[in-house]
């Protein structure tokens, strides 16, 4: 392991010093703010320690998910994949941190506890990643569109005055701007430090934001007077280059800070509203002409979130008077292809071929009504994985998706559960990761709990695995694949009581068979298999 950044509340660095002194007495460079330099700004180095760290490991607290300095750290980790999360005192950690395991270290006074050993395995896995990782660099419009649901940059202000200080002032500006706009979940804010590179640049403003990797550009100027400061800020659209929007503030200089905090909450209010404004007007044409459709459709697609027979019965029923109202609604289309696979998937009802039928039908339909539209494409990928077919077909809509929004929660659900499908755990698990990063709150959780459990699964992350999976089945009872999973992995942890009680919930057999079909990857299938039909057999044994 190369480094490991300690990020921690100022009220536990004794806990925080434990631990850095544990780890560096088994070998970890290990790197926390006691060791700031006088002679340069904190956040500067702050952020190269992060940059360069195999692992961030964050020590929560209730007083450290009040921190925005330990906020904005864990943040950062999240988004390079090298998070490691610690409870101090048992409290979970804020939102959105709170999707991703914590390891329960309150009570740990230095030993080789149970924790201890989750945590040194998570450390150890991290470095071996990093071993083995390709060092292939993905385009700047890849990376763009890792963030673009509302990605910003904010350049540093011009400083009309030119007096002494003025830069700096200017530059503190900024780092606030950036710091409570990064509080808007809405929003995904290039840190200031890198934005630094353009001071005084000429390029054109799309040309700085392609560099960049983000949607809109924030550039503004300052200029102070005796008592006063005005500040002009400027939205701009880092595509064409147009304005968005603009306003000035001007204010007296009788406490700086507070003006400072004044002027940042102000702009980002005024920002998050204006980006939801422009992306609305991004949005692709009307998907139908008949209003008294469109709500069928939302209605419908209100009830798919749940994995629920009745509410898909619902679906289906207002999809179907939908379609007749209009022909040509391929949203439609594509909620009804979803529904009749959950239905052919689940084994509910007594003729699930023509329910499987009546999903290629209507997916057939959709495709040919909008065929490069990002909501059809990637519920056709789910009913293909769904039914357990055709998984060169499903990764070709889902990639297509991911190529026209990969900011979107819902595509990288399905291109989750493509991954699933193909074996490719890892990618999997990255896919649920930042779905769950884009719509912590989603409604479909469930979905993306149990399939990031069964990539937790396949990669014997088994502790972890059963507490995500418990969770999902707890949010969706009737979701077969979470039941399914939590069986295979209680199993596999040789809780075999367990695994037989799960087992009862997957009856008849041929649910579990089903739901099974989804892994399409031979070799994975086959050893998944072989550990059900034990788990069936010891249960049948049992009574």
């Amino acid at each position: 392991m190369g480094g490991v950044f300690i990020s921690y509340a100022r009220s536990d660095e004794l806990k925080a010093s434990a631990l850095t002194d544990r780890l560096r007495a088994l070998g970890y460079a290990v790197w926390r703010d006691d060791q700031l330099p006088g002679h340069r700004a904190y956040a500067d180095v702050i952020e190269e320690q992060l940059k360069a760290a195999d692992a961030v490991v964050v020590l929560w607290s209730a007083s450290a998910a009040k921190s925005q300095w330990v906020r904005a750290e864990a943040d950062a980790a999240r988004q390079e994949g090298k998070l490691v999360q610690l409870t101090l005192d048992g409290s979970a950690p804020p939102m959105p941190f709170n999707q991703i395991h914590c390891i329960d270290f309150d009570g740990w006074t230095g030993g080789d506890t149970a924790s201890w050993k989750v945590f040194s395995k998570t450390l150890t896995e991290l470095a071996d990643a990093k071993q083995t990782a390709q060092p292939i660099a993905a385009p700047k419009q890849a990376r763009r569109r890792q963030h673009n649901q509302a990605s910003i940059a904010i350049l540093p202000f011009k400083d009309m005055g030119g007096g002494a200080g003025d830069e700096i002032f200017a530059d503190g500006i900024v780092e606030e701007l950036a710091m409570v706009l990064s509080s808007f979940h809405t929003l995904f804010v290039l840190g200031a430090s890198t934005s630094r590179m353009f001071r005084g640049s000429a390029l054109p403003i799309p040309t700085i934001a392609r560099e960049l990797g983000v949607k809109y550009i924030l550039e503004g100027s300052i200029r102070r007077a005796g008592g006063r400061v005005r500040i002009s800020v400027v939205l701009v659209d880092g595509d064409t280059g147009a304005q968005v929007w603009a306003d000035r503030f001007d204010d007296s200089l009788e406490d700086v800070f507070e003006l400072q905090d004044r002027i940042a909450n102000t702009v980002a209010s005024k920002i998050d509203a204006t980006i939801e404004a422009a992306e609305a007007r991004r949005a692709v044409e009307r998907p139908t002409g008949s209003p008294n459709a469109y709500e069928l459709f939302l209605r419908a697609n209100a009830a798919t979130m749940s994995w629920d027979r009745e509410d898909m019965s619902r679906a289906i029923d207002a999809a179907e008077e939908a379609l007749k109202l209009d022909p040509k609604f391929a949203w439609a289309a594509i909620v009804l292809s979803m529904c009749h696979a959950v239905f052919y998937h689940s084994q509910w009802g007594d003729e699930p071929e023509a329910h499987r039928e009546e999903a290629h039908r209507y997916l057939n339909l959709a495709l040919r009504l909008r065929h490069d539209d990002p909501y059809v494409l990637a519920h056709g990928a789910g009913a293909l994985v769904a039914m357990g077919e055709d998984l060169p077909t499903a990764q070709r809509l889902i990639d297509r998706g991911l190529e026209l929004n990969s900011g979107s929660a819902l595509t990288r659900l399905y291109a989750g559960w493509v991954a699933i499908a193909a074996g490719k755990f890892e990618d999997g698990l990255e896919h649920f990761e930042e779905s769950l990063r884009l719509d912590p709150h989603s409604a479909r959780r469930y979905a993306l709990l149990s399939g990031k459990g069964l990539c937790l699964l396949g990669l014997g992350r088994l502790e972890e695995a059963h507490a995500v999976l418990a969770e999902s089945e707890r949010l969706a009872p009737d979701h077969t694949p979470a039941t399914l999973g939590l069986t295979l992995c209680a199993a596999a942890m040789g809780r075999m009581d367990e695994a037989q009680r799960c087992a009862t919930r997957l009856q008849p057999a041929s649910v579990a068979h089903r739901s099974l079909a989804v892994l399409q990857d031979a070799t994975q299938r086959e050893s998944m298999e072989a550990l059900l039909a034990t788990v069936l057999e010891s249960a049948q044994k049992a009574g």
